[in-house]
């Protein structure tokens, strides 16, 4: 939707040849978007990202954090392995890209938009095997809050949106 209404977009993904797929079907329709793999809970790779998507576009406006795994579990089965890897991707790689742009976002000196994908389970859980994946949303809806504190002063917008299934 963001390629649509003209925004450039960098599309970042773990899996790279999906990311570059996604690409061409924008790109494809005329819009104007690039791809790159990344690992969004690895601090390099995040720079990394930003960097690339200055030097294809020009600037970093607007950040959609939207990488999130839920690999069910019950607490009593869960690893600590498990539960750091949730945490990693879902929560800490909120962090490392709302660090990084926000820089970049102030020096530009024009603001800009982030919007983290959190979940309805932020709330209240949707079933058994969660409690890594609710854990980790609810923070990211605790973070978002207070980065919108943070940075509202430079003009930087940060939302959270929290969908849910439905029937």
């Amino acid at each position: 939707r963001l390629a649509e209404a003209g925004a450039k977009v960098l599309i970042a993904d773990l899996d790279g040849a999906t990311a570059q797929r996604t690409v061409q079907e924008l790109t494809h329709k005329g819009w104007k978007a690039a791809a790159i793999k990344v690992d969004v809970s690895s601090e390099e790779d995040v720079k990394r990202m930003i960097t690339t998507a200055q030097q294809q576009f020009g600037s970093v406006d607007i950040l959609v954090n939207n990488a999130g795994i839920y690999p069910p579990a019950p607490v009593a089965q869960m690893t600590e392995a498990d539960f750091e890897k949730v945490m990693h991707v879902n929560l800490r790689s909120v962090f490392l890209t709302t660090k990084y742009v926000a820089e970049v976002m102030k020096q530009q000196g024009r603001g800009g938009k982030i919007i983290n994908i959190t979940s309805i389970d932020a709330r209240h859980p949707s079933m058994v095997g969660l409690a890594h994946y609710d854990a980790s949303k609810h923070g990211v809806w605790g973070f978002t809050k207070n980065s919108a504190l943070e940075l509202a002063p430079a003009k930087i917008w940060v939302n959270a949106i929290a969908p849910g299934g439905i029937q």
